[in-house]
């Protein structure tokens, strides 16, 4: 792990951090906390006793990522957000700066692959394949949209051209 990202994944925790702590300390809980160093130690265990759930009442830790759409929730939101502080830091760059070639080749793959996903999403492949009944013949056509795919054409002109193939009877 390069000492940046070793960097970002430490600012990402504290920041995690002070959201979860704001969160929970309200003023009433700050000003006991300060005034817990002038109490005796029967008035700290006291305060401690009283402040701490007990066993039974503690509550249910609530976790997401055990399932693929929660963790890709997860995983899409801090997309958005790096991408959303990524926008701003170039906006308030000039337009005419460069930025190093490894940097814009890991935006095209980030833009590439978050589209291939959207596009896997939004549109359903229709290689859905089906087993065909007693007598009837297999549909060539998915099999051929599936090689047009992997020879790197698009999905849409896949479909086309292996369509169009079949109505010529090329398939």
């Amino acid at each position: 792990m390069s000492g940046f990202s070793s960097f970002k994944e430490s600012k990402l925790l504290f920041e995690n951090w002070r959201r979860h702590v704001n969160e929970k300390v309200t003023p009433k809980v700050a000003q006991e906390l300060g005034d817990f160093s002038q109490m005796s130690d029967e008035e700290q265990q006291a305060f401690m006793n009283a402040t701490m759930p007990k066993e039974e009442d503690s509550m249910t830790l609530q976790e997401d990522g055990h399932t693929d759409v929660a963790s890709a929730m997860r995983k899409m939101s801090i997309a958005c957000e790096s991408a959303q502080e990524l926008l701003e830091m170039l906006s308030q760059m000039p337009q005419e700066d460069d930025l190093p070639s490894w940097w814009m080749s890991k935006a095209t793959l980030a833009a590439d692959y978050i589209t291939k996903m959207r596009n896997y999403l939004v549109h359903p492949t229709e290689e859905e394949e089906q087993t065909p009944l007693v007598g009837e013949k297999k549909d060539p056509v998915p099999d051929e949209i599936s090689r047009l795919i992997r020879k790197g054409k698009p999905r849409k002109q896949a479909f086309a051209i292996a369509h169009n193939m079949k109505e010529r009877g090329d398939i």
